[in-house]
C-alpha cells in the first residue's frame, strides 16, 4: 500500500495533479450557483419600472425546476 502512496517517486506530482482536478471540478461546480445567487441579489436591489421582479421571478421558477430536475 505504501508503494502505491510513493508511487515510484512522482507521487508528489502525481497527487499534486489530482488535487488540482479535484479544486477545478469544484470551482466549475460552485462558481454557476454563486454566479446565480449574487445576480438575483443584485437585481434585487435595482428596480427597472417593475421589470426586475418579473425577471427575478422568471429566473426564480427557472431555478425551481432545475432543482426539480436535478
Amino acid at each position: 500500500m505504501a508503494e502505491f502512496f510513493h508511487m515510484g517517486g512522482h507521487a508528489y506530482f502525481i497527487w499534486m495533479s489530482y488535487a488540482i482536478v479535484c479544486i477545478t471540478f469544484v470551482y466549475a461546480f460552485f462558481s454557476p450557483i454563486y454566479r446565480h445567487r449574487k445576480l438575483l441579489r443584485d437585481l434585487s436591489k435595482t428596480n427597472h419600472g417593475g421589470k426586475t421582479k418579473k425577471v427575478i421571478a422568471t429566473l426564480k421558477s427557472a431555478d425551481d425546476e432545475f432543482s426539480q430536475s436535478s
